[in-house]
This record gives C-alpha cells, sequence and structure tokens, in this order.
C-alpha cells in the first residue's frame, strides 16, 4: 500500500471512494480518516432542529405571556399617579395613562412568546427604574417625544408658527 520514495521515506497514497452524495477520503498508513457529507437539506434540518428545541423565557404558552403582559399593565396604571407626583412632570394622570395605552397598543401585534416574554421584561425594568427614581424627568418626557408633531420644514409654516 505505501509505495518507496526515491528518498527513501514511505509515499502515502490517497483514495477516494464515491458513495452516493458521501465520499470518504482515506489516507491509507495512517488513522486519519475525514469524512464530508454533501446534503443540500442539512442546512433546513439544522434550522427545523433548532427552531423545536427553543425553551420558553417565562411563559409556557400565549394565556400565560398574556397574564404577564396584563400584570405589567396594571402596575405601570396603579404607579402612574405616583411618578407624576414624584417627577413633576407637566402632564396628567389622564395623559399618561393614554401614553401607556399606546405603548401597549404599540407592541399588539407581537405573537411570539419569546418576544412578549422579553417586553415583559424590558417592561419591568423600566417600571422598577422609574418608581425607584433612577430615572430623571427628561428620561420619563423621551416617553411623549414620539407623538409630538415635526417641526415645521418650509418658510411659511415656520412663520406661522414663529420658529426662526
Amino acid at each position: 500500500m505505501d509505495t518507496p520514495n526515491p528518498d527513501g521515506q514511505q509515499k502515502h497514497r490517497k483514495t477516494s471512494v464515491n458513495i452516493g452524495k458521501n465520499y470518504i477520503t482515506n489516507y491509507f498508513g495512517k488513522n486519519n480518516f475525514a469524512q464530508k457529507t454533501e446534503k443540500p437539506w442539512a442546512g433546513r434540518e439544522a434550522i427545523k432542529r433548532a427552531v423545536q428545541q427553543v425553551r420558553p423565557i417565562l411563559s409556557v404558552d400565549r394565556e400565560e405571556a398574556r397574564k404577564r403582559a396584563l400584570n405589567l399593565y396594571k402596575a405601570w396604571y396603579r404607579q402612574i399617579p405616583y411618578i407624576v407626583m414624584d417627577y413633576d412632570i407637566p402632564m396628567t394622570v389622564e395623559q399618561c395613562r393614554s401614553k401607556l395605552r399606546e405603548q401597549f397598543v404599540k407592541d399588539r401585534h407581537v405573537t411570539d412568546i419569546r418576544v412578549i416574554d422579553m417586553l415583559v421584561i424590558k417592561g419591568q425594568m423600566e417600571l422598577k427604574e422609574t418608581v425607584e427614581i433612577w430615572k430623571q424627568k427628561g428620561h420619563i418626557m423621551r416617553y411623549w417625544k414620539e407623538s409630538q408633531e415635526p417641526k415645521p420644514t418650509d418658510f411659511l409654516s415656520k412663520f406661522v408658527q414663529g420658529v426662526n
């Protein structure tokens, strides 16, 4: 199997055996086996296995995720009067509650349980930071920045609103 070289060293012969789509390459004289598998569907199978093996973060089913989201909404709803008082923001409790509802309705289309759980976790963190007064007034007022009317860009609109 090994053929001598003119230098006196043994030369290893490489043979390939074609078995369908699997190519097994064997180097004689060594215990070195390399296997190359060509399956065009292997990527799809790996994705299917990965999707099937995903574990939930907190909730087991949609109903539990829904309950967690509602509990978070209720906690925010109860804390809004204290937040308005502690941060002295120039909004009424009703305006803050409508903004809270707007924020929750914005993510109503989310159906993946893991994404809902992550949003709930982030909401709980925001609530904790707000209640413990780890935020400043500007952080709270940032929630209303999105719903403000955009500044005028043309000359006539700027002139009417008195903007430079």
